[in-house]
């Protein structure tokens, strides 16, 4: 994520205006990857889960992220992680 940015701004960009992210439940990782270069980004849209997954029962909880709240009930919560990230570099 770090290259994304750095050709970015090599390009003479100072901001993204919207960026979307959506990868299969790794999206708090790219996140993280994205570091103190994410306040260069105007608009986010990051896909994120919180409630009951009625097809739970066929996944494997190790597939998934470590972000990732995974009950038996079948709740899974990716949601929470990535707001409370997001609030540490004071975004909404």
């Amino acid at each position: 994520m770090a290259d994304l940015f750095k050709k970015i701004t090599d390009a003479g960009f100072e901001f993204i205006e919207t960026l979307k992210i959506d990868t299969e439940g790794h999206e708090l990782e790219v996140l993280r990857g994205c570091s103190e270069n994410i306040r260069q980004v105007l608009y986010c849209t990051i896909e994120c889960f919180k409630g009951i997954y009625e097809n739970s029962r066929y996944a494997k909880q190790e597939n998934f992220s470590a972000q990732i709240a995974f009950g038996n009930d079948g709740y899974i919560d990716s949601a929470t992680s990535i707001i409370n990230y997001l609030i540490g570099y004071n975004l909404k």
